[in-house]
């Protein structure tokens, strides 16, 4: 039986290498090592326990799990991935979620499903590693936003670092990464202020290898640090957002 679940795990194409015990890991794209970071940095700040969280592109589930794992109670969504005929992610999440026993429950939904009727409300939604690829971002952006009660974590490529204005670089054709489904890239402005728009108050950032990492907080209850300003910032309460990034965590008041 061992066998057999090996030799299926490995008839897969992964995106993200996970932990099935006994000594099989799906040979995902993304290592386990790097996974574990991207989990530190998405996870550490908010109290998960006892909470419902929605995984908006939940691709193989990794997140997902680790959200189960601290407590939560998640429903991971997917549409692109999980209908595709190469990547067939919804295969690998289901492998993964039954071996792992999180109880992960799951349901296929595009990003311009997300509604409140279709996946409820969640005090804490990811949204990972999706807001480059789509051709609407602000739109799309402001559509997750509204079924997140507390905490809305977007993950994404960034662009224009040095622009303190909201701005997008725009990726025609493959020129980013030679994938045509790179659309955008924002700028920490642009994220932080579109979700300003959306009624989110406290803004926790993390920037490194061109990846922005925003925890935007409409209240600072699940906030592991409360109203305290993040431990790791360099710079608090500065006048111009270049000041307020330099590859560390960062808090933004408005």
């Amino acid at each position: 039986m061992t066998g057999d679940l090996a030799t299926r795990v490995n008839s897969l194409r992964w995106f993200h290498s996970i932990d099935l015990g006994n000594g099989l890991i799906s040979p995902g794209d993304k290592s386990l090592e790097t996974i574990r970071r991207e989990q530190q940095i998405f996870f550490d700040p908010i109290l998960l326990t006892g909470t419902s969280v929605l995984d908006v592109g939940a691709w193989n589930g990794a997140y997902s799990f680790e959200a189960a794992r601290r407590g939560a109670k998640v429903l991971a969504t997917d549409h692109y991935v999980w209908t595709h005929d190469v990547w067939r992610g919804r295969e690998g999440f289901d492998i993964a979620n039954k071996i792992l026993g999180l109880g992960v429950e799951a349901k296929i939904v595009d990003v311009p499903d997300i509604t409140i009727a279709n996946v409820g409300l969640h005090e804490v939604v990811l949204f990972l590693g999706v807001l480059y690829h789509l051709p609407s971002p602000l739109t799309l952006l402001q559509r997750v936003a509204q079924v997140a009660k507390e905490c809305l974590v977007v993950e994404t490529h960034a662009d224009l670092m040095n622009i303190d204005r909201p701005a997008l670089a725009y990726y025609p054709g493959k020129t980013l990464n030679g994938d045509p489904t790179n659309f955008f890239g924002p700028n920490p402005a642009f994220v932080i202020e579109a979700l300003k728009e959306c009624g989110f108050k406290v803004f926790d950032t993390h920037y490194e290898n061109a990846r922005l990492t925003v925890h935007a907080w409409r209240t600072t209850s699940l906030r592991k640090i409360g109203d305290k300003p993040e431990s790791h910032t360099v710079v608090t309460h500065t006048s111009t957002l270049k000041q307020r990034i330099k590859r560390a965590l960062g808090s933004l008041w408005r």
